[in-house]
C-alpha cells in the first residue's frame, strides 16, 4: 500500500490533466478508495434548480436501480435527495448517518428500501461541490451497513481534496481526441439467433448501460425504460446487432474459429470495444448463441499516471511528460502549468535523458513497454 501523501498527490495529478470532467470521474471516484475506504463511490450533476443532470455511479447494479429512481422518485413527492440537497446547501458536507433530522426520515422511506438499499448502501457521507459559488455537483462515498461510519480524520482526508477534484470534475474542455487504451473492465452479454438476450454480467449490464447513454438523466432514462427493469431494458446499440447478423451469414458452422467482429465506440464515459463472435459447443445452428464482450478503455494519460507516479519524477516532471504524451506543444503545457516555454523545454531534454530517447513517440513507446 502507498503511502496516503502519494496517493493524495496523484489525485491532484488527476485532476489537473485537462481531460472532459464526465470522462475523467470514473477514474477519479476509483482513485478516492485509496484515500477513503468505501462500497462505492457516486457523483451527481445538478442544475441551478439542484435536479439531476447526469449520475456516475461504480456499483454494476446502476443500470437497474438508477432508472428506478428517476421513473419513480424523481418526480415523485416522496424527495428523499431534496431534503438531502437542502441540507448541503447549508452545511457543504452530510453523513446521513450522523444527521439525525435526515435519517430519522431517509431510513424510512421507500426510496431507501427500493433504491439505496438493494444497492447495498447504507452509510454514506455526501459534499457538495461547488462552481462560483454555486453547487454544480455532489460527491458521494457510500459504505455498507455492516462497515463503520465515515470517520472525522477520513471526512477531513477528503475535504482536503474538495478544491482539486472540483476542478477536475467540472473541466469543460477536454480534447475531442483523446487517446483510448484498455482498462481492466470487461463484461459478457449472450443472445441467441433472434437477438434476445440469453445471460448478461453484472459488469456487462453496466458498460453496456454506460455505452448506450452518454448522460444519464431523467430525460434519457425515461425515453427507453420500462417499468419491470428487466433484460428488455437493455438497449443493445444497432451497430452491434448489425455485427451478429453479419455473423450469422458468414459463417455456416457454428463452431468455426473466427476472429471475433470488432465495433468501437466512444461517448463522454470513455471508450468501449464490443467483440462479437460465436460461442463454441453451443449446439446445433437452431440453438447457437452469439457472445458480445465489452472491454472499456480509459484515457491514454490516465493509465500512464500510476506507471509515472511509481517512479522518480517530481510532479512537474510527471505533469509535463503527460502532456506530452497527449500531442500538446511546449507552449500550450506552459500556459496549461503557468510555466514558461524554456522551463517546459528544459523539463523535457531531461526527460528524454532518463528515459534514452529523442521525441515523444519513442518516450510514449518506452512507457508502455513498462506498464
Amino acid at each position: 500500500m502507498q503511502p496516503v501523501s502519494t496517493l493524495i498527490s496523484r489525485i491532484k495529478l488527476m485532476c489537473g490533466l485537462g481531460i472532459y470532467g464526465q470522462t475523467l470521474a470514473p477514474a477519479l471516484l476509483r482513485e478516492l478508495h485509496d484515500v477513503v475506504q468505501s462500497c462505492t463511490n457516486t457523483f451527481l450533476w445538478l442544475d441551478e434548480q439542484y435536479s439531476i443532470t447526469n449520475i456516475y455511479d461504480e456499483s454494476p447494479k446502476v443500470a437497474v436501480y438508477i432508472p428506478k429512481y428517476f421513473k419513480k422518485y424523481h418526480y415523485s413527492e416522496e424527495r428523499c435527495l431534496k431534503y438531502i440537497f437542502d441540507e448541503l446547501i447549508q452545511k457543504h458536507i452530510v453523513s446521513i448517518t450522523d444527521n439525525r433530522k435526515l435519517s430519522r426520515y431517509f431510513y424510512c422511506s421507500r426510496f431507501f428500501n427500493e433504491v439505496f438499499r438493494p444497492m447495498g448502501y447504507h452509510h454514506s457521507a455526501l459534499v457538495g461541490i461547488k462552481d462560483n459559488n454555486r453547487n454544480f455537483g455532489v460527491l458521494a462515498l457510500n459504505r455498507c451497513e455492516q462497515n463503520s461510519e465515515f470517520s472525522t480524520n477520513e471526512i477531513r482526508l477528503l475535504m482536503d481534496l474538495i478544491p482539486y477534484i472540483a476542478n477536475g470534475i467540472n473541466c469543460r474542455t477536454g480534447s475531442n481526441n483523446t487517446e483510448f487504451v484498455d482498462s481492466e473492465e470487461s463484461g459478457l452479454i449472450v443472445v441467441n439467433l433472434q437477438g434476445n438476450i440469453e445471460y448478461i454480467s453484472p459488469q456487462g449490464r453496466m458498460l453496456l448501460f454506460l455505452a448506450t447513454h452518454p448522460t444519464i438523466s431523467v430525460k434519457t432514462i425515461c425515453k427507453h425504460h420500462t417499468d419491470s427493469f428487466d433484460k428488455s431494458d437493455v438497449i443493445i446499440p444497432g451497430e452491434v446487432r448489425q455485427l451478429c447478423n453479419q455473423l450469422l451469414g458468414l459463417v455456416g458452422n457454428v463452431n468455426e474459429t473466427l476472429s471475433p467482429m470488432i465495433w468501437k465506440h466512444s461517448n463522454s464515459w470513455g471508450g468501449f470495444i464490443f467483440g462479437i463472435y460465436w460461442l463454441k459447443d453451443s449446439g446445433s445452428h437452431e440453438n447457437s448463441l452469439i457472445g458480445i464482450t465489452i472491454k472499456r478503455q480509459i484515457p491514454l494519460q490516465l493509465k500512464l499516471l500510476h506507471h509515472l507516479t511509481a517512479l522518480s519524477l517530481t510532479p512537474k516532471q510527471i505533469r509535463i511528460t503527460l502532456h506530452l504524451i497527449a500531442g500538446q506543444t511546449y507552449n500550450e503545457i506552459a500556459n496549461h502549468l503557468q510555466i514558461s516555454t524554456h522551463t517546459v523545454i528544459d523539463h523535457v531534454r531531461k526527460l528524454q535523458e532518463k528515459f534514452n530517447v529523442h521525441n515523444r513517440s519513442e518516450l510514449l513507446a518506452t512507457l508502455l513497454t513498462n506498464i
